[in-house]
């Protein structure tokens, strides 16, 4: 099945609205609009109960449920989508994170320290597109 970018549903899971609203324009620009947004894990996990997701883009720091333990819940539902994991924290706090995600089942495609780039962005969501499709 071959995927264009636009066939994807994409889920923004950030808990500041500004880099939320920039993450899903960029993402908008790059001809995706089946998007879904959450500012905490519990409406993130609601949402990917009730809609077929296939990236979740993940950020670290968030309210009441650490994006650690999302990806955690996630992996324990079988979601068996891609996961980007973007944060302000160091780089060895993301590989970490990626490890655990891993470890948890989940398909981790990329991790990447904000603000993301719509060039980084467009080149791992492509590249995800392209390995479904084999």
């Amino acid at each position: 099945m071959n995927k264009s970018l636009a066939d994807l549903t994409i889920m923004v899971l950030e808990d500041h609205e500004f880099q939320r609203n920039y993450l899903l324009l960029l993402l908008q620009q790059l001809g995706i609009n089946r998007l879904l947004e959450a500012e905490d894990g519990q409406t993130a996990l609601t949402l990917v109960s009730k809609h077929r997701v296939d990236v979740v883009i993940c950020d670290l720091n968030l309210p009441g449920m650490h994006g650690a333990e999302f990806l955690h819940h996630l992996g324990k539902r079988g979601f068996s989508g891609g996961v980007i994991i973007a944060s302000e924290e160091p780089q060895a706090v993301l590989e970490n994170s990626c490890q655990i995600a891993n470890m948890m089942g989940l398909q981790v495609i990329g991790t990447i320290a904000k603000p993301l780039r719509v060039d980084w962005l467009e080149s791992t969501l492509t590249n995800f597109c392209t390995e479904r499709s084999k």
